[in-house]
């Protein structure tokens, strides 16, 4: 049993147990920290990352809002830390604020971090736009067929969709170009590259990528999936 005002007992139990995946104790052990040390940015993160694992995603908007609030106040102390960066970009990435995210990691890259991370995260983070322009091009073909909408300012509507999307994966491909230069054993690299490629229909691109990918994973079904 842990000594209530133990700090340090008590963040090394936390570890414990999300090592066990122990998601639900581990939360009540974290928000335990916080009561004692609100600022913890390590237990922030954390508390946030348990409740996206135990669904609870509203719960953990105000943590990451806390974490990234931290964040910013060690940034003004070191503003060329990477690991602060990063997890500041993953805060407001969570919270919706994705031009704030995508701005953080350009500047991570300007400051000259020649980062696997760093790359892959921006792709990432770039690609979930791409699947929410997804979403609106499914929806307004739906709308149209619905309600046999195909007038010019619909059909203009679609297309610029669709426009939109080719030049979010146009700005992405390069960053997972930088992931598999930067380790060309990186097997998810390889596989948004391709996948990225395949969108823009550079089929002997995407090929190339994913034949990488199964290569270095030959049971990987994704991978199979699109070649």
């Amino acid at each position: 049993r842990l000594a209530p005002d133990n700090l340090n007992a008590k963040v090394n139990y936390a570890t414990i147990l999300l090592n066990q995946q122990k998601f639900k104790e581990a939360s009540n052990v974290l928000e335990e920290i916080l009561k004692l040390d609100s600022k913890n940015v390590e237990s922030l993160l954390n508390l946030a990352m348990c409740y996206n694992y135990l669904g609870e995603n509203e719960k953990s908007l105000p943590v990451y809002d806390s974490a990234a609030k931290a964040l910013e106040e060690k940034l003004k102390l070191d503003p060329k830390n990477k690991e602060i960066l990063l997890n500041l970009a993953m805060c407001y990435d969570h919270l919706g604020e994705k031009d704030k995210s995508l701005a953080i990691y350009d500047s991570a890259i300007a400051l000259g971090f020649n980062d696997k991370d760093v790359y892959f995260n921006l792709g990432l983070l770039k690609l979930s736009q791409a699947q929410h322009i997804t979403s609106q091009i499914a929806a307004t073909r739906d709308s149209m067929l619905i309600n046999q909408k195909n007038s010019k300012g619909w059909v203009d509507k679609l297309n610029k969709l669709i426009t939109d999307q080719k030049k979010v994966f146009e700005q992405t491909e390069p960053d997972f170009l930088k992931v598999v230069e930067i380790d060309s054993t990186d097997q998810e690299g390889w596989y948004h590259l391709g996948f990225i490629q395949y969108q823009l229909e550079k089929n002997k691109e995407a090929k190339v990528a994913l034949e990488k990918l199964v290569k270095l994973a030959p049971l990987n079904q994704d991978g199979w999936g699109l070649l």
